[in-house]
């Protein structure tokens, strides 16, 4: 009996043991079906210092994928959201609570790269999290938590990844009508029929079109007078389950994700011009003003009729994924939901709930016809899904979970959300059959609006195509007077010098800079703004304005000149000096991969072989296999501390600098790290807080506590029957199994 109790005890450890290790091998999946490479960051080795002059000012020095970042970032918001912004909260008991942006902005940070004056960074800074894009003129690389897709919150680890990075998805976007009976009334625009079907609510025909966006199940000319009227204002809902998984429950987190969002979504459509295919009329400073955010901080108490579900519903573990048309339906539901949303121009709900058929993202096609219903300023129309009610049309939501319930990357859920308030801006998918608006992976790629969910592993993901560009106009030009509103052509307080400002210090105090962005007399320039201005003043001649880096190693030392605050434009290395430690060269003051000395389209790629993991590989972009670049016979070495992949399960790495890849050695002392903190605090609320937040890790403890002492003192029973039967070649084998010698640990008992 004793035997059978103790075979139940190893195989329950060895269950416990596996299921932690499979945990940490899912999320490593998941991350490799999305990325063909990343970087895991220590944030303990992040140096941050804030400067002595400027107390606004923080510099952080990260290091990732081999390269060195020194960022000098501002303290301070500098987007598009008001600081005026009301933010409610839905708690737990149903009320509402109701707080200002301002009291959250502080956390925002605007930079550049040391050294690349025409970079950019933003993010912001929650607790021990970063969220940074870094913008380096070239390439886009995103920092964020690695707690979001591993779903374990006692890893502070950051996840970077690069755009060109993200695996491209292969699955397309689909598109589906209804009809809600009545007379179909005719529309300008007849082939909007014919493609897409009609429907009509009441006695009038409207026509509605609902666009999804699905995620892959390997994952991954004239001119004319500029309109003002081109803003649209947007209420922005987060439901629990955001919330709870991709916020970590937190408030702040919440609201400061919805910040970025908004920003990052208005980057997209600001640096856009819309132009009319017709009138020639162009739109600029095409955006959404975020008039409203919503946080649903748990599951709402009504969860509606089991035909009717409310948005916000528990979601239980192992609930299939839900039919993504109903979902939409059920947020456009405001008599049941009590959210206002002819209030604003367009409601985008963000959510971590999978969808059926792997669908990301869904929303209704507006029309620059008023009389069709959908997208922007749309009017409710009767429920299609049996519903028996109005439902509200100008709606649009995002998932971040694809259908197994697995995170997806922020970056491809930003431009999932980018994409579906194109549909609700009027725009169609970019046509395969039109080369313009849907060019081939060697002419740039895909844009924005294509057929097929982007990754945005190309600078065209995040861009319209110029089909998409006509037909929002054509929205705008229609719409402008009922549903936008004007744009601020000035933005004083977002730290950007823009046209009739002097200087522009951000929402901090500064010595040079007025809060009107006017220069304060004596004051030439701001050293806020500009790289060549110390102490409100023209830097001297020679003064070190951008030095040369690892991101610009084709570029020299540049230097002030003393008759103005502009750092000049460096001077070029000699072309084909070598670079990015020897695996480039340098040509034209760019740093070249030497894989391009074998012809324009050669790029450089991942060999799949452990053997050439650490060497350059190159491929041909026409078509090809990845193979080992070889100049003059002999192959090129990647650099020390590269990423690779290891072995057949493509574990991370690291390359030794000898063309050997050495798998990363495991991040377990970062729990004990976490312990020793929850020691140090040893509050009950903290200590609460951290078993809550490692739920999977406090079941495993409480499991141990059970069933450790069981066994010991099963064992030691065995011992002692052993004993007194006199058997002692079976005291000597219980001796070896259980390793009981003077000095052995308990833990010893049950690995030996």
């Amino acid at each position: 009996m004793h035997l059978f109790i103790k075979n139940i005890c190893s195989m329950y450890l060895f269950f416990i043991v596996n299921s932690c290790l499979t945990v940490e091998a899912s999320f490593q999946d998941n991350l490799r079906s999305q990325l063909t490479s990343y970087d895991l960051l220590d944030p303990a080795k992040i140096i941050s210092k804030r400067s002595l002059a400027e107390d606004d000012i923080q510099q952080l020095h990260i290091v990732a994928f081999n390269r060195s970042f020194h960022l000098v970032l501002h303290q301070g918001y500098s987007g598009t959201v008001p600081a005026s912004l009301t933010i409610q909260t839905v708690q737990r008991d149903g009320t509402i609570r109701s707080s200002k942006a301002a009291e959250l902005l502080s956390d925002f940070y605007t930079g550049h790269i040391d050294g690349l004056p025409n970079s950019h960074v933003s993010g912001y800074r929650e607790g021990e999290k970063f969220y940074l894009t870094i913008d380096d003129g070239d390439q886009l690389l995103h920092i964020e938590p690695l707690s979001v897709m591993s779903n374990n919150q006692s890893d502070h680890r950051l996840l970077a990844y690069y755009d060109d990075a993200i695996n491209s998805t292969g699955h397309f976007c689909g598109s589906e009508s209804a009809e809600a009976g009545g007379p179909i009334r005719t529309s300008p625009a007849p082939s909007a029929f014919t493609e897409f079907g009609a429907a009509a609510a009441g006695s009038q025909a409207r026509h509605l079109r609902r666009r999804r966006r699905q995620a892959s199940a390997e994952t991954g000319g004239g001119s004319g007078r500029q309109q003002l009227k081109s803003v649209c204002r947007m209420q922005l809902v987060a439901d629990y389950t955001f919330v709870q998984r991709i916020a970590s429950g937190s408030f702040g987190s919440t609201a400061k994700s919805l910040i970025k969002i908004a920003d990052d979504i208005n980057k997209v459509y600001m640096d856009t011009t819309f132009t009319h295919p017709t009138t020639g009329e162009v739109f600029t400073n095409v955006g959404f003003e975020l008039a409203q955010m919503v946080v649903l901080e748990s599951p709402s108490q009504n969860s509606g009729p089991p035909w009717a579900p409310h948005f916000n519903a528990p979601l239980s573990p192992d609930a299939p994924p839900q039919h993504a048309s109903q979902y939409l339906e059920a947020f456009g539901d405001f008599e049941q939901n009590g959210i206002r949303l002819n209030d604003y121009c367009i409601n985008h709900l963000v959510t971590f709930r999978p969808m059926q058929q792997n669908i990301l993202g869904l929303a209704y096609l507006g029309s620059y016809n008023p009389n069709n219903i959908g997208g922007v300023c749309s009017p409710p129309s009767m429920s299609n899904h049996g519903r028996q009610r109005m439902i509200g049309r100008n709606i649009g939501m995002a998932t971040y979970a694809n259908k197994d319930g697995q995170p997806i990357l922020s970056r491809q859920a930003l431009l999932v959300s980018a994409h579906e308030l194109g549909h609700n801006m009027g725009s169609e998918h970019d046509p395969v059959t039109q080369s313009v608006c849907s060019p081939s992976w060697l002419d740039g790629g895909p844009y924005l609006m294509y057929q097929i969910a982007v990754s945005g592993s190309v600078r065209h993901h995040s861009m319209f195509s110029e089909c998409s560009s006509k037909q929002i106009a054509m929205l705008i030009s229609t719409r402008k007077s009922s549903c936008f509103h004007s744009a601020s052509n000035k933005l004083c307080g977002n730290h950007r010098r823009e046209p009739g400002e002097e200087c522009d210090p951000g929402l901090a105090e500064d010595r040079c800079c007025s809060a009107d962005c006017r220069l304060k007399p004596p004051a030439r320039c701001s050293d806020a703004n500009s790289p060549c201005c110390r102490s409100c003043q023209f830097a001297g001649p020679g003064t070190l304005c951008q030095r040369k880096s690892l991101l610009n190693p084709c570029q020299k030392d540049t230097f002030c000149t003393g008759l103005n605050d502009t750092c000049p434009r460096p001077a070029n290395e000699k072309d084909g000096a070598p670079c990015n430690f020897g695996v480039g060269y340098c040509l034209l003051g760019r740093c070249e991969s030497v894989c391009s000395r074998l012809g324009p389209g050669f790029k450089p790629c991942a060999c799949d072989s452990e053997e050439h993991a650490c060497r350059v590989c190159c491929r041909d972009e026409a078509g090809g296999n990845c193979t080992v670049y070889r100049h003059g016979g002999d192959s090129v070495l990647m650099p020390a501390n590269q990423p690779c992949q290891k072995g057949a399960d493509h574990l991370q790495g690291r390359c030794d600098g000898n063309g050997t890849c050495q798998e990363l050695a495991s991040g377990s002392g970062q729990l004990i790290v976490r312990l020793w903190d929850l020691i140090v605090q040893s509050g009950s609320s903290s200590v609460a807080t951290f078993l809550w937040k490692n739920i999977v890790f406090t079941v495993v403890i409480l499991s141990l506590l059970l069933w450790v002492p069981a066994c010991a003192i099963i064992a030691y029973q065995d011992r002692i029957d052993a004993r007194k039967s006199g058997d002692s070649e079976a005291v000597a084998a219980d001796i070896r199994y259980s390793a009981a010698r003077p000095g052995g640990s308990a833990q010893g008992r049950y690995f030996t």
